[in-house]
């Protein structure tokens, strides 16, 4: 299955399930780097078909060594195994991506401003 004719299709089906123009724009960017992760493997014309389970272990590996952060290797990698799943169910792909382990999400403890910080604020916006 031809990259660039597997794209329109998955393309189409995000935006008829009703998917944003951002995040179906966020899709195409993560499957561009796929289809870079692929082209840098020697496929000129990158077949879907021809996609191994090494090839998308390989994938997270590449990611890493160009210096992607975590929950974007995870955001890039959940985003392939999305598309392969939309065509094993329409039996278009024999690839089963759907146990493609992908880093665990980095969860960051937002930050607080300090009681005493948020009183001075508040009263230098009173005109206090």
């Amino acid at each position: 299955m031809n990259f660039a004719k597997a794209l329109r299709a998955f393309e189409g089906h995000l935006i008829g399930s009703g998917k944003a123009s951002h995040t179906v724009a966020c899709y195409r960017s993560d499957l561009a780097t796929f289809r870079e992760f692929l082209s840098a493997q020697g496929a000129k014309d990158p077949n879907l078909a021809a996609v191994t389970e090494k090839d998308l272990l390989r994938f997270g590996e590449w990611l890493k060594a160009r210096g992607f952060i975590t929950n974007t290797r995870r955001r890039k990698m959940l985003t392939v195994r999305k598309m392969f799943t939309f065509f094993l169910r329409r039996k278009k792909l024999d690839l089963d991506a759907g146990q493609l382990a992908t880093p665990h999400k980095v969860e960051r403890i937002p930050a607080t401003i300090d009681l005493s910080a948020l009183r001075t604020v508040a009263l230098a916006l009173r005109g206090d």
